[in-house]
This record gives structure tokens, sequence and C-alpha cells, in this order.
């Protein structure tokens, strides 16, 4: 039998200082970003192979930075590029650190397709511990999170990783002015979220390398998937235009909710 979801939204929600953020329209979506993502499917040669995932540090632009499209091997390629006008890297790194310890958190970013987040590991305390740099809190963190991205609701494993871990050269990072602020091992997917300064606030470069993770102990990449499976490039698609949402909205809410919460973990 399928297994039906609900929102996880507490009895003393109301009572929430962020409530006012599921209270209140998503952002709408910029219907440019959107076609972008909808078009027919990128040549494979045009998406950056999970091996050469140490490019998004590199500067200037990639070949692809909005598409999808399956690869000749079965696994599947994700990119986006969106700007958060007043948003900081800073601003996201607590995101990640602050949104899995409550439910309604994680709602907030995106109330029409996210379900709920627990917090595994018993990593909770790491997530507060303020002798800990912010960017650094997330390291070695698991979440479960019950999320729609195009298929209904499922549960899915996200492991965050310190990036050098998941075979991001530490020196290429020192010398970036790139700053990866979520890199993590899914249950079927390589995730990068990087960010860079521009004029108003930042550009977030996001790519998901579907049917791929990284070995914690080679940092090499390896495939999730059996040798003979394929990943339709729909699958990248509509993840791609869940992503284009949830990060519209993040940074739509982020300033304030920031600047409102920095301090109350």
């Amino acid at each position: 039998m399928t297994e039906k979801f609900t929102q996880s939204i507490p009895a003393n929600a109301a009572t929430l200082p962020y409530y006012k953020y599921y209270l209140q329209d998503m952002a709408k979506v910029d219907p440019t970003a959107r076609k972008k993502m909808v078009q027919a499917p990128i040549d494979p040669k045009d998406a950056t192979p999970v091996q050469d995932r140490n490019d998004l540090l590199k500067p200037g632009y990639l070949k692809t930075e909005v598409g999808y499209c399956q690869m000749p091997d079965g696994t599947a390629f994700m990119a986006n590029h969106l700007k958060m006008p007043n948003v900081t890297a800073e601003m996201l790194h607590w995101w990640f650190a602050w949104h899995g310890l409550e439910s309604m958190r994680y709602v907030i970013w995106n109330k029409d397709d996210h379900y709920d987040v627990v917090v595994k590991n018993g990593t909770e305390a790491q997530l507060k511990d303020q002798s800990i740099p912010m960017a650094e809190r997330i390291y070695g963190v698991s979440h479960t999170v019950t999320e729609d991205t195009g298929f209904g609701p499922e549960k899915i494993d996200i492991n965050f990783k310190n990036p050098v871990d998941l075979g991001y050269d530490p020196q290429l990072l020192a010398q970036s002015d790139s700053d990866i602020v979520a890199a993590a091992n899914g249950e079927m997917a390589l995730m990068l979220h990087v960010v860079r300064p521009v004029d108003d606030g930042i550009e977030l470069r996001s790519r998901f390398w579907l049917g791929w993770n990284v070995d914690l102990q080679t940092h090499e990449p390896v495939r999730v998937i059996p040798d003979d499976a394929k990943i339709d490039g729909e699958v990248a698609k509509r993840l791609g235009l869940h992503n284009i949402k949830e990060m519209t909205n993040l940074a739509q809410i982020l300033p304030s909710l920031y600047a409102e919460n920095k301090d109350k973990f």
C-alpha cells in the first residue's frame, strides 16, 4: 500500500516566530528560468561530468548553467543558476545548519512541496554548538526529508559532508571566490550548492549528479545505481523545477528570516 504523507505542522506552529512565512504566498518563479529548465534536454557533452565537479570552483561559467539530461552511462545531470538579491553566503550557511532542527523550518522553505525533516545521528547539539564555525556545523549531519520533487512525496536521506571529503580540492576552495554552502551524498545523487558574490547579493549554482555518490575514503565518484539501470532525464528536469521553486522562495524570505532568527537555534 502506498504510504500517505501529511505535512508536519506542530500544534504550536502559530506561536513560532517564523510561522508568518508559512502564511505568506510563495515567491513567484521567474518564467524565463522555468522556460530554460523545461526546454529540450541539453547535449550530454555540455554537461559537467561528476569527475570534473571542481570546475564549479573556477572563475567564469560552465557550458551549462541551467539544464538537464540523461548521460550516456544512464546516470543523469541537472544544473541550475539563480541570483539571490540581498542574500549572503553567511546566511545560507546558517540556513543549512538551522532549518533541519524543526519541521516547520523546512516547510516554510517550500510549503507546496516540503513535508518534514528529521536530523539523524543525534547531531542536534552539533548544529547548535557555537564553538563550531557556522559553515562546518552541517558536516556529518544527515537529514531525512519528506518532499515532492515532481513524482509525489517521498522520504530522502541527505548526508551532508565536508566538501573536501567529497573530492573538492582544498587548495582550489581556499583560492576561489566561490563558497560551497552544501555538499552531500544523497541516496541516489551527489548534491552541490555553491555560491559567489554578485553586485546585489549572491548567485547560487546548484548541481545534482543523479546515480552518483563520492566514496569518503578515496574521494572518487562511485555509481550507486545498477550498471544496467538508467535514470530518465525527466527525473532530472522535475528536480530542476523543484530547485528553482524552493530556492526562489528562499531568496525571498531569507534576508528577514536570518535577521530575526540568526541567534535562535
